[in-house]
Parts: C-alpha cells; sequence; structure tokens
C-alpha cells in the first residue's frame, strides 16, 4: 500500500506531476502517470 500525492491547476484542474510514498510505489505512480498522458480534456481531477 502507498500513498499518491497529485499536484493540479487550482483553476482548471489539470494534473501537472504526483508523487507517490509507500510499498508498491512503482504500482501506484503509473495511476498519475496515466491520466498526466491523457488529452487537455481528459487529464483532470474529475477523473478520480
Amino acid at each position: 500500500m502507498g500513498m499518491l500525492k497529485l499536484i493540479f491547476h487550482f483553476d482548471i484542474l489539470e494534473v501537472l506531476g504526483n508523487h507517490c510514498s509507500g510499498v508498491k510505489t512503482s504500482q501506484i505512480v503509473d495511476v498519475g502517470n496515466a491520466v498526466m498522458r491523457q488529452s487537455v480534456h481528459a487529464n483532470n481531477l474529475r477523473y478520480f
């Protein structure tokens, strides 16, 4: 288990970066990276 911290733009909710800590961080960081690779309209906090 681990923790995923997302850094995002306050006004448009675009995910700008992510940070993980914990045991299985390699699996968790992929979630944040997958959202960041989406198009501009899909790359936001509404995904979660």
